[in-house]
């Protein structure tokens, strides 16, 4: 029985024998897995962040592009606005229409001549064709001045 006791007592200590070096390479195994999905887990995270952060970019940047084409469509739209009320200014004001003002006033030929030299001054232009709106006999006083000063 000795005999078999020892055999018997020999397959329990192998299994036991292997059982406790089994434990370490488990344990080491189950920690190395462990690691491992704790860093894939934390490399996830940094590429999620990573990603995240390049879309902000990313983002920014398309917003700035598109307030950027905004601004300078808005001052494009502001410059032809300002052109149109300038030349729509322009006729309303124009030599042409001082001077057919002029011909209908009483004045010699020769103040016509000077009158279009004062109607040069884009400012002048615009009095002129206020005063004689209202009134003509204050154009008329206010051309002749302005004649003077020629």
């Amino acid at each position: 029985m000795d005999e078999e006791g020892i055999i018997q007592q020999q397959p329990q200590e192998e299994d036991s024998r292997l059982e406790r070096d089994e434990d370490p390479i488990i344990d080491m195994t189950e920690q190395s897995v462990h690691i491992k999905t704790r860093r894939s887990a934390t490399s996830t995270i940094s590429q999620d962040k990573e990603v995240k952060r390049m879309n902000k970019d990313s983002l920014e940047g398309l917003v700035g592009r598109y307030l950027d084409l905004k601004a300078k469509q808005v001052e494009d739209e502001v410059t032809q606005m300002a052109k149109e009320k300038e030349s729509s200014q322009g006729d309303d004001f124009s030599i042409k229409r001082c001077i057919s003002v002029v011909r209908s006033m009483n004045v010699i030929e020769d103040q016509k001549i000077k009158a279009a030299g004062v109607f040069d001054i884009p400012n002048n232009r615009e009095t002129f064709i206020s005063f004689s709106v209202d009134e003509p006999e204050t154009v008329l006083l206010w051309l002749r001045r302005m004649m003077d000063k020629l």
